[in-house]
């Protein structure tokens, strides 16, 4: 039986080890124009640090990768080695080509390529990652625009001598900013979104996490959401440990108080809780924060909150770099999710941020967001992962729920 993987990220490299070690008898099949390892793991420069400590990487990892600190942040370029150490490793017919379309047909489904021959298979993993960067429609046709910072080559073009606008003061507008700086500048960078926020800092060392029988008297099933954050707030508030240990606690039930929520209340969440709770759990490494607050603190960084569209777009040479994050399934570029859609082989899910899909086909990582909140990191994606592999070891995974 042939399971054809599409994408050769984190998603898909971890979801073809998994499989090989509980499916040994399936042929592996993996799709994917861009080199192995995933954009959020090819970043050249060592500045550019794991948002997790080592030890959240996983014990193979931390074994690889030699005596380190566990709590210590490290290049993300140097998980990106360890993923392709371990594709090397797997008997995987790699093939360097674009998925636009899949087929159902009576032997299963056939993977149709940009480039090369069709791949048929009993399965296919969608391991596609984020969708891509979504260019606000405010900046959208200006000169000069970045669209996506992590392209190749693609803050070569920005002149140091001219200022820079980032729209976006996420993980990834920090990134930016801190890669042109290195660079040498003489103009400043402003970062910019609707509310201003910039992520959370990391403690140097993680702190004692409360007592789960303290986070349980917060988490009772069918609360609002807007009640479980307040007594989250709370816990995170007093705890002596500092308030990071207490979002990482809560962390591993996330998913079963998305799940219970209502419709209603999660909308409720999106609109107005999201960013808040986005910019706490996705901290910046202790030396991440420490650069940037430098910058700040000379005036070569500016962090503003502003309207749509902000003004400092207004003014003439402003140079702009999209850092918005990533989009919505159907804003993607990539031509195979709204194939998928048109075809019925995929629906928007839930909130407008996933997809749903059917066996044959499975989703791993990003593209759950909705049906699950906490996707994206890899300690969810190896889960994930694993519990792929138990369900395509079964005599017939047809019966298999997504």
């Amino acid at each position: 039986m042939t399971v054809a993987i599409i994408g050769a990220g984190a998603s898909g490299i971890l979801a073809a080890r998994a499989l090989h070690r509980r499916c040994p008898g399936r042929e592996l099949v993996m799709i994917d124009p861009h080199p192995p390892g995933g954009a959020a793991y090819r970043a050249p420069e060592p500045w550019h640090l794991l948002n997790s400590r080592a030890a959240a990487m996983g014990d193979g990892f931390l074994r690889w990768a030699g005596p380190v600190d566990p709590d210590a942040f490290l290049p993300r370029r140097r998980y990106g080695d360890y993923l392709r150490v371990i594709l090397a490793g797997l008997p995987v017919d790699l093939r360097a080509d674009r998925a636009v379309r899949i087929t159902r047909g009576a032997g299963g489904l056939t993977v149709h390529l940009a480039g090369g021959l069709p791949v048929r298979a009993a399965g296919v993993v969608l391991a596609l990652g984020p969708p891509g960067p979504v260019v606000p429609a405010f900046a959208a046709g200006r000169p000069g625009l970045v669209p996506d910072p992590w392209a190749p080559g693609a803050l070569d073009a920005i002149d140091p001598a001219r200022p820079v606008v980032v729209a976006g003061t996420g993980l990834t507008a920090v990134d930016v900013a801190l890669t042109l700086l290195r660079r040498g500048r003489s103009a400043p960078i402003t970062l910019v979104s609707r509310r201003g926020l910039l992520p959370r800092t990391h403690q140097e060392h993680p702190g004692v996490r409360p007592d789960d029988a303290l986070i349980g008297t917060v988490l009772g099933r069918g609360r609002p959401l807007r009640s479980l954050v307040r007594g989250i707030r709370d816990i995170a508030a007093s705890h002596p440990g500092g308030w990071q240990p207490v979002i990482d606690a809560v962390r591993p039930h996330v998913n079963a108080l998305w799940a219970a929520a209502a419709p209603a209340d999660r909308d409720r969440f999106l609109r107005h809780g999201a960013r808040h709770w986005d910019v706490h759990r996705h901290r910046m490494a202790a030396p991440v924060a420490a650069e940037l607050a430098r910058h700040r603190a000379s005036g070569a960084v500016r962090v503003r909150a502003a309207g749509v569209p902000p003004k400092d777009f207004d003014h003439e040479g402003v140079q702009v770099v999209n850092a918005t994050g990533s989009g919505r399934p159907l804003d993607s570029p990539d031509p195979l999710t709204a194939a998928l859609v048109a075809d019925g082989l995929a629906r928007i899910g839930p909130h407008g941020l996933g997809l749903d899909v059917a066996p044959p086909l499975w989703l791993l990582g990003p593209l759950r967001r909705g049906r699950l909140w906490e996707t994206t990191a890899i300690p969810e994606i190896r889960q994930q992962a694993d519990a792929l592999a138990d369900a395509l070891s079964r005599p017939d995974v047809s019966d298999v729920a997504a």
